[in-house]
């Protein structure tokens, strides 16, 4: 799948670490810039009323130790330069991700909160994966996709294909 990750012009050194060794840096999801990130509700379909209050705890850490790289299935997006490539004056890699990897999430966009359906015995580390790969629809012209990582900080890419430089009249190549 190719992806796109856009820098700012301050953030040289990381765009070409990922040229040059072909590696995506990972960091902490709650650090990015959506307010409302890894928040979730949860519902239930039984009447015994059960008490989740362990199995949501269990999700709130295993959402912990998850490290996200961000990146984006388009780079033809106005939005995005000046989100995220300095107002256009930053540039925008392509790069080639596994389309099998487990890591690898196409976001699912949402209304504000994630959502957990409590309606059979449901494991906390595919949970806090769904949550980690759902954002607000607002933020759909994003067309993210993650890479969810677990205490490593890189992720290995293949080559980069090309190169996007931003520009007043819009992004250019190399």
């Amino acid at each position: 799948m190719l992806a796109y990750k856009f820098r700012s012009a301050n953030e040289l050194h990381y765009a070409l670490d990922i040229i040059f060794n072909n590696r995506l840096h990972c960091s902490d999801w709650r650090k990015l810039n959506d307010p409302m990130e890894g928040q979730f509700g949860y519902s239930y379909r039984t009447t015994d009323e059960h008490d989740h209050s362990e199995e949501v705890t269990k999700i709130i850490s295993h959402k912990r130790g998850f490290l996200i790289c961000s990146l984006s299935r388009t780079f033809n997006s106005h939005l995005l330069w000046a989100h995220y490539a300095s107002g256009f004056s930053g540039l925008a890699i392509e790069v080639e991700l596994p389309e099998d990897a487990h890591d690898v999430k196409v976001v699912e966009y949402r209304g504000v909160f994630g959502h957990v359906l409590f309606d059979s015995v449901i494991d906390p580390e595919q949970a806090a994966e769904q949550i980690l790969s759902s954002k607000y629809k607002e933020w759909a012209y994003e067309q993210e996709v993650r890479i969810l990582q677990r205490g490593e900080v890189v992720f290995p890419s293949n080559s980069s294909q090309a190169g996007y430089c931003g520009s007043p009249d819009g992004p250019g190549c190399f």
